[in-house]
């Protein structure tokens, strides 16, 4: 098998079970089964006992629905993220988490960091980089002040709603994603509906939130213009990544392609800034 094969298959963090011997017994329902699940109630064999060392998997993981798979789907989004949609969007769905729990929760999570103080803050630290930039540019004292209050009005609004705010722009990334690509490569005769353009760019907002997750701790006011560079550095590429893996075609088209989406996304995207900013106009406005 070839690297790229074993990329492919996810060779290195493909689940292996294995099949236990002999007859088993069902702590549950008592009856006597072969294989590695109960026929009768559909309890797995491998039941322990309660202990400290599985309590995390068996009530916090499962507990929130994840099922020990988040560890999986985080380590194949930055090395097959192309692939993994590919499987997950043809059905192969036991050892993912679903994109859009994992979205919610990694910036529930964001939100309980920057909020703790781990790391700067960075709706502080965004909100003072934005106003020194506007007082730096040739406007007057009245002009500067009005943007910094809508600047200070939209960042409250985006970290105030911190979930919504990246559901919606995952929205903004599916429209242009899915009329470029809903007929890419391996999809022409079965082209991608809304809903599964919408998993795709879910699962590229779960990359976007790990990478902010791990940038967190280095973020000030000092440091954020550098830290969102290379961000930016990692994402890019990293999206690239994703769309190569997952369309089978002509580096030509796929090229074309991307020129395209990125034109139409930037399109949407003004469009989602601008409502953001009269939504918040508005707001300031009434009260």
């Amino acid at each position: 098998m070839t690297f790229k094969e074993k990329i492919r298959q996810g060779y290195w963090t493909r689940k292996r079970i294995a099949t236990p011997t002999g007859t088993q017994h069902c702590l549950n329902c008592g009856k006597d089964y072969d294989g590695s699940y109960c026929p009768h109630c559909g309890q797995s064999h491998t039941t322990y006992r309660i202990t400290w060392s599985n309590f995390w998997r068996n009530f916090v993981i499962n507990g929130i629905g994840l099922q020990g798979t988040l560890p999986h789907t985080i380590i194949e989004l930055f090395y097959r993220p192309g692939y993994l949609i590919r499987d997950y969007l043809a059905g192969k769905r036991q050892h993912y988490t679903n994109p859009f729990r994992m979205l919610l929760l990694t910036a529930a999570i964001f939100v309980l960091f920057n909020g703790m103080g781990i790391g700067g803050n960075i709706k502080e630290s965004a909100t003072e980089l934005s106003m020194a930039m506007n007082t730096e540019e040739n406007m007057t004292a009245q002009d500067a002040a009005a943007v910094n209050e809508v600047t200070q009005g939209m960042m409250d609004t985006m970290y105030s709603n911190f979930g919504t705010f990246n559901l919606l722009l995952i929205l903004t990334m599916t429209v242009p994603f899915w009329i470029v690509f809903r007929r890419a490569g391996q999809y022409r005769n079965q082209p991608l509906n809304i809903s599964e353009a919408a998993t795709a760019m879910a699962f590229v907002g779960c990359q976007n939130m790990v990478v902010n997750l791990f940038s967190l701790p280095f973020i000030q006011k000092e440091t954020m213009g550098i830290v969102t560079t290379i961000g930016y550095i990692i994402v890019i590429p990293l999206f690239f990544l994703t769309l190569r893996q997952m369309f089978d075609m002509k580096w030509t088209h796929f090229l074309v392609r991307n020129f395209i989406f990125a034109a139409l996304f930037l399109l949407f995207y003004l469009v989602f800034t601008t409502l953001i900013v009269m939504y918040v106009v508005v707001g300031q406005q009434a009260g």
